[in-house]
């Protein structure tokens, strides 16, 4: 049985890497946000991200296709395929629907792109922290959160980031399932799995 100051001083090591865990997530979403904002103002040469936000504005207004009519044929937006007048976009609007919550309630959607980028990172400190540590689970967070592949591929409006959020949740997921045996993180684990792969 360890003592009472023992017990104290383990308490103390975990709530402050658990803030440290906070810092780290709350600062990677800041620094996504900057570089969104000031590195591409407007947007990536990659023109699948305006796909993604046309598909966001048409969820906003409650429609999944573009009504072109005739127009279809003169003119077809990047990754849309075209039936009977109508366009669809060829993408899931999985990634589209997570920045239309921010475009409804900010007016600004690259606050999603910040959230996700500190959902990663948490979630990478949970999973580290459940497979060996939580100072791992720190030292995993901050290697994940600061490498130019991740600032990157979470300051445009691209798939990969919020893809990552449902797989690491899942991770998190399945791992507390198999060591509790809890069904309820099961039936989470197969959910986010799911919504990844659509």
């Amino acid at each position: 049985m360890p003592s009472d100051s023992r017990l104290r001083r383990r308490l103390s090591a975990r709530a402050r890497e658990e803030w440290l865990a906070v810092g780290v997530a709350t600062l990677s979403g800041a620094v996504v946000l900057f570089i969104a904002l000031a590195v591409f103002p407007y947007h990536s040469t990659n023109h699948d991200e305006g796909v993604y936000l046309l598909q966001a504005a048409l969820l906003l207004e409650g429609q999944l296709e573009l009504h072109a009519g005739g127009l279809a044929e003169a003119f077809r937006p990047w990754f849309f395929v075209e039936d009977g007048g109508r366009l669809y976009s060829k993408y899931s609007p999985v990634p589209a629907a997570m920045y239309a919550v921010s475009m409804a309630l900010f007016g600004e959607p690259r606050v999603t792109l910040a959230l996700v980028a500190a959902g990663n990172t948490a979630l990478v400190y949970v999973l580290a922290a459940m497979a060996f540590d939580r100072q791992i689970g720190v030292v995993a967070a901050a290697a994940f959160a600061f490498a130019p592949m991740t600032l990157m591929t979470s300051s445009v409006f691209l798939p990969y980031a919020p893809t990552t959020v449902f797989n690491l949740a899942f991770a998190v997921a399945y791992l507390r399932s198999y060591r509790s045996g809890s069904v309820p993180a099961a039936i989470a684990a197969g959910l986010l799995i799911g919504t990844a792969f659509f």
